[in-house]
């Protein structure tokens, strides 16, 4: 088993990281000040400031929304001898 879970594991990572760098051009081609766009740049320009920190919030939202049903689990395993006992 521990084959298929390697390779479940790096295709895993591999997809991980090519939707982070597309995710990455989509928000950096966007101005740091989503609200005001700079009059004299362009996102060719060197001096362009990509909005970054947007992917932080995204990316938080959704690991905040994968880990709320993990919070729902049971500490530990009530079927273990040492709870049964208690």
């Amino acid at each position: 088993f521990l084959p298929s879970y390697l390779s479940i594991f790096y295709v895993i990572v591999g997809i991980g990281t090519a939707i982070g760098f597309l995710f990455a051009s989509f928000t950096l081609s966007i101005w740091v000040d989503p609200g005001v766009e700079p009059s004299n740049l362009e996102p060719e320009d060197d001096n362009w400031v990509g909005a970054w920190w947007i992917a932080w919030f995204v990316v938080s939202g959704f690991l905040f929304l994968w880990a709320t049903p993990m919070l729902m689990f049971h500490r530990g395993n009530p079927h273990t001898p040492s709870t049964i006992t208690e």
